[in-house]
């Protein structure tokens, strides 16, 4: 048996709230809050995907194409992303005015559906596969407006933290291009650390970008957080931010 992920609920009040918006046709991140930060007032929303959200969840996926585009990146393929899109959540960030600061998927495993560095090749052609009944979270379509890094970073770490905590998962995964460093440090600095058990970098053969007029598929290694750094986050989101 795989992981099974358990069902989001929302507060009592937020799902009232929540009618009230379907019925006027305008659902808002604001409807969904996780944590929020007292410091900065911004906030960390839990977007379900459900033909409600659909907008909602289009809006975050579109900002991230946008982008990685921007940066270079080309490939990117809705279809495969819709694979994954139905088994995720959105853990995004918004200022008080509900603009998108911050993005984050959270992808659930369930049995006979792999996570996506497992689609990921190594050199040799082969992937790495996890152990089906590992409890465990992928974390990936991570990206943020300029310049909101250093105040929305925090609080999107205790939300993945939190989130993942709630769904009982032992380890969570993510991915960093080889090649930015940036990026690297970054998630370093908030306990990912190089996943032991999957030492050797892995691409996707279609996305990656153009150099010297020639497509070079990007360069990944898989990071991961342990039970211990799951906790961790979880405790710093129920002693320094505000969790609904």
């Amino acid at each position: 048996m795989g992981f099974m992920p358990k069902t989001l609920t929302l507060p009592p009040p937020n799902r009232v709230y929540f009618a009230q918006r379907l019925k006027g046709g305008r659902v808002r991140f604001e409807d969904f809050p996780f944590i929020s930060d007292p410091k900065t007032g911004l906030v960390c929303s839990c977007v379900p995907v459900t033909p409600e959200t659909e907008a909602l969840t289009r809006a975050v996926r579109t900002f991230y194409v946008e982008r990685v585009t921007q940066f270079g990146y080309t490939g990117f393929s809705w279809e495969i992303d819709d694979v994954f899109h139905q088994r995720s959540v959105y853990l995004v960030v918004s200022d008080g005015n509900g603009n998108l600061v911050m993005t984050c998927r959270g992808t659930h495993r369930q049995p006979g559906d792999p996570l996506p560095f497992e689609l990921a090749l190594r050199d040799d052609g082969t992937s790495y596969v996890l152990d089906p009944d590992r409890q465990v979270m992928d974390f990936n379509t991570f990206t943020y407006q300029p310049g909101a890094y250093e105040t929305a970073m925090p609080l999107q770490i205790v939300g993945l933290g939190h989130y993942a905590k709630l769904q009982g998962a032992r380890r969570a995964y993510c991915l960093h291009d080889v090649k930015n460093d940036r990026i690297r440090r970054a998630y370093t600095a908030f306990g990912w650390k190089h996943a032991p058990e999957f030492p050797e970098p892995i691409h996707f053969p279609t996305y990656g970008r153009m150099e010297d007029g020639q497509f070079e598929p990007a360069r990944w290694r898989v990071f991961e957080w342990t039970e211990e750094t799951i906790d961790r986050h979880e405790r710093t989101a129920r002693e320094e931010f505000l969790v609904v």
